[in-house]
């Protein structure tokens, strides 16, 4: 199937290279499905990369309780108007108060004086309540199918 490289000697160099010869069905893949071999090849990488152990720094989603002790942290140096909406958020999260939550967070986003951190942080906040409220929906919720709404909303401004 393959051929085993020959060695060649170079004359000048007084050392041996390899010259490698392709089987000929590798080299005459069509031009055309380069883009379909590429975005398949990069969906494995991404695919098996992703199914590592989670690292502290991710993205992941956190369960609300701690995506509100994070929001603490990030915002407790924070301006007063922007503390006290963070606060709201951190405080509906814990109590399950989702509605009230999105519309906190969009305050806060509205803020526009985030750190870098206030923004992950909040942006973590936004998944977690995102993901509390597709599970609620899913159980027929329908205050966290409103909420869900809203959420989107947030999201589409």
């Amino acid at each position: 199937m393959f051929q085993d490289p020959e060695p060649v000697n170079d004359a000048n160099t007084n050392h041996v290279e390899k010259s490698f010869s392709f089987h000929p069905k590798i080299m005459n893949i069509p031009i055309q499905r380069f883009p379909v071999l590429l975005s398949i090849s990069l969906t494995s990488v991404l695919l098996v990369g992703g199914c590592g152990s989670k690292s502290e720094g991710s993205m992941s989603s956190a369960n609300p309780a701690e995506a509100a002790a994070e929001l603490d942290r990030t915002f407790k140096n924070a301006d007063a108007a922007t503390k006290k909406n963070a606060d709201a958020v951190s405080e509906a999260m814990k109590r399950g108060e989702f509605e009230k939550a999105v519309v906190s967070l969009q305050n806060v986003r509205r803020s526009g004086s985030l750190t870098l951190d206030q923004g992950v942080a909040v942006h973590r906040s936004v998944i977690s309540v995102e993901s509390e409220l597709i599970s609620a929906m899913e159980s027929g919720d329908e205050n966290a199918r409103k909420a869900y709404q809203l959420l989107k909303q947030m999201n589409r401004n």
